[in-house]
């Protein structure tokens, strides 16, 4: 049975999983999570910051320890905030010092890998990130550095619901220029995405099998985002589920919002598989698609 670790080094979070080969199927052990915010700033500067990269740094030298407790290989990816920073061949020094060497992913890969990881690559998909947003569909491929990180940032000034409404939609039609409805159905992936389909669910703790179970409609998605809102910064910091996510969860849920209108999507699928399972399949070179254990 081959295994190895996944290391997802993302805008918003830090990932760890082991997973393992079964035959042509792929399991993978629930995600261990560390927000560090890696992309905090960027979208101002065009460079990691240091507090963002220190944080970042130490949770990847805990998980990189922890793989190797185990005894296995180390496979590590990095997406949105390490491929558009100026400094990017800085941290992957940083983090190859550490033993763990780095592939920087291209918006594409990034993409056909999590369309790869949820669905097997049937449909289409949306992905969105803490600094990047990725779609894919039949004919169509996405990445726009616009994320729940970047959303957060770009809201900061705004007084209310609407006028964070005004901005992120704003940007997202600029980026998303010439989207048009899709006709295939389509799952949605990323931390934003799972975490509002468990805050639909009212769970006390994150489950991924319920809320792999758990479709988003478009009309309880518009109550959300109104709920969210209305609990202020005290609620929201409250709420178990949105520990790590309190200030990015509204902006992430408004780019889900403007997508699920934009490609005319009522009802979306969600999927607590992703880049993970993808680039776990890629490295063991298995063709199926991940199942959890």
């Amino acid at each position: 049975m081959q295994q190895a670790a996944i290391l997802d080094i993302g805008s918003n979070s830090i990932r760890y999983a082991k997973g393992w080969v079964e035959g042509e199927r792929v399991h993978m052990a629930p995600k261990q999570v560390q927000t560090t915010r890696l992309a905090e700033g960027l979208s101002k500067s065009g460079r990691l910051g240091e507090m963002p990269m220190l944080r970042s740094l130490w949770a990847i030298e805990v998980f990189a320890a922890a793989a190797k407790e185990e005894g296995l290989p180390l496979y590590a990816y990095a997406t949105n905030a390490v491929r558009d920073s100026q400094n990017r061949e800085e941290f992957c020094r940083r983090v190859e010092a550490l033993g763990v060497p780095l592939e920087v992913l291209s918006g594409e890969e990034e993409a056909r890998l999590a369309i790869l990881g949820a669905t097997g690559g049937q449909g289409g998909l949306i992905d969105i990130g803490g600094g990047s947003t990725e779609i894919m569909a039949p004919g169509c491929m996405r990445s726009a550095p616009i994320g729940c990180v970047r959303a957060w940032e770009l809201t900061g000034g705004a007084k209310d619901l609407d006028a964070m409404k005004r901005l992120v939609f704003a940007r997202c039609k600029e980026l998303f220029e010439g989207l048009e409805p899709q006709d295939t159905p389509f799952t949605g992936v990323g931390g934003t995405i799972t975490t509002i389909a468990a805050l639909m669910l009212g769970l006390p703790a994150y489950d991924g099998q319920k809320v792999a179970a758990m479709p988003i409609c478009h009309t309880a998605l518009d109550e959300l985002v109104e709920w969210l809102y209305d609990l202020g910064n005290a609620g929201r910091n409250a709420q178990p589920l949105l520990k790590g996510r309190e200030n990015t969860i509204l902006p992430g849920a408004l780019i889900l919002v403007f997508l699920m209108a934009r490609l005319g999507i009522g009802e979306l699928r969600v999927s607590d598989r992703d880049g993970m399972e993808g680039y776990l399949m890629k490295k063991l070179g298995a063709g199926a698609p991940a199942a959890h254990c």
